[in-house]
């Protein structure tokens, strides 16, 4: 079965990034639109699984962009994620849209709201971002968002960020001998 399709139609470059991070992790394959008039012509020629929609857009707003999905019969149907920085106009727009996002978004937010809109009959893996022992990144998780963040340092000059990864070698035997209590414990005063 093919990737499900996610149009991220956003301005902001390090919010794209964002997203694009988010629906890389949750097994979508993404399309970038900067424009609003690009996204006009792109809703006009594809059909995505689901769509990201900042409503402060150059050009075409985003809030045309959505009168336009709602009144395409081929994109009525699509999950529609608004984000916006102004919470006066996502308060207009509580009717218009399936989910509305404040900026700066949450990782957290975002990534649950995707892997819950994404199609029903998609077979990607459900696997949550956080453990649910230690409620920190799982580790797929944590080494996408670190690619994502050492890209980020490389693009911004004199950032500097550091990482602490904390592996237990032969753990299982650590289980075995003290038993999975004992170990479930380490592992959360460890983190």
């Amino acid at each position: 079965m093919p990737k499900p399709f996610a149009m991220i139609i956003e301005d902001d470059r390090d919010t794209v990034a964002l997203f694009r991070h988010v629906l890389d992790f949750a097994g979508f394959k993404t399309e970038i639109v900067l424009r609003g008039e690009k996204a006009m012509e792109r809703l006009d020629i594809v059909v995505p699984d689901i769509i990201l929609l900042d409503l402060s857009l150059p050009g075409v707003s985003g809030t045309v962009i959505l009168e336009k999905i709602h009144s395409d019969d081929r994109l009525k149907d699509i999950p529609v994620i608004v984000v916006t920085g102004h919470s006066h106009m996502a308060m207009g727009l509580q009717s218009e849209s399936d989910l509305i996002l404040l900026k700066p978004v949450s990782v957290d937010q975002l990534t649950n709201l995707i892997l819950r809109l994404r199609p029903v009959d998609s077979d990607l893996p459900t696997e949550q971002p956080r453990d649910d022992l230690t409620g920190l990144y799982n580790r797929s998780f944590f080494l996408s968002r670190l690619g994502y963040s050492i890209e980020r340092t490389r693009q911004l000059d004199g950032s500097v960020f550091g990482v602490l990864y904390v592996d237990y070698d032969n753990f299982s035997q650590i289980s075995k001998k003290k038993g999975q209590e004992f170990a479930d414990k380490l592992i959360v005063e460890t983190a």
